[in-house]
């Protein structure tokens, strides 16, 4: 059953970490040429976030156990917003949230999409649940976060359930260019 520690157990599980490799092409190989200090990190090892994989698997629990797993997902979706930013990373790039609005064919998601994919499982089981707390969470969400939390806010604001129509424009507003016409977030923003 889910347990607290079985809770705990899935959120160190499901915990992004850094990967470190060694660099790509040349570099694999070859001693840096000048002085360490002045070597750029990807010359010398590359560094990037890993995605725990839920290997196509859903995650099934109880309703009253969908809130903690939600908030302990959560917390890991901050962790790797934090860890993309600190390595520099452009981030991911992810599908739609729309499945159904994907071209045909285009059937690959990456690890950092099956991720976000399985958060936004969790988060549509609360909204059937109780949208009213969703949308009072929602709100809590970090701002001007382009790896997953700017897709993941123009997504509930098209909920209505979630967001009423004047918030939501209001809301939309807010958001920079940069933010809303980002080639991740196209279809979110229509």
């Amino acid at each position: 059953g889910w347990s607290h520690r079985a809770i705990r157990l899935f959120e160190s599980v499901m915990e992004p970490i850094y990967k470190i490799d060694r660099p790509f092409g040349l570099y694999r190989s070859k001693p840096p040429a000048g002085s360490w200090s002045d070597t750029p990190r990807h010359n010398i090892l590359w560094v990037d976030v890993h995605f725990p994989s839920t290997h196509g698997e859903s995650i099934d629990c109880p309703d009253h156990i969908v809130w903690d797993l939600y908030k302990a997902f959560e917390r890991n979706l901050i962790l790797a917003c934090q860890l993309l930013a600190d390595i520099g990373s452009y981030g991911p790039s992810l599908k739609t949230l729309y499945p159904e609005q994907r071209c045909e064919g285009d059937n690959y998601v990456s690890d950092e999409g099956a991720y976000l994919n399985a958060f936004v499982t969790l988060l549509l089981k609360l909204i059937d649940q109780d949208p009213s707390t969703v949308r009072a969470h929602v709100r809590l969400w970090p701002k001007d976060e382009p790896y997953f939390f700017d897709k993941l806010h123009l997504y509930v604001w098209n909920k209505p359930e979630i967001t009423p129509i004047s918030e939501a424009v209001s809301s939309i507003q807010q958001f920079t260019s940069n933010q809303l016409w980002s080639s991740d977030n196209r279809r979110e923003s229509l």
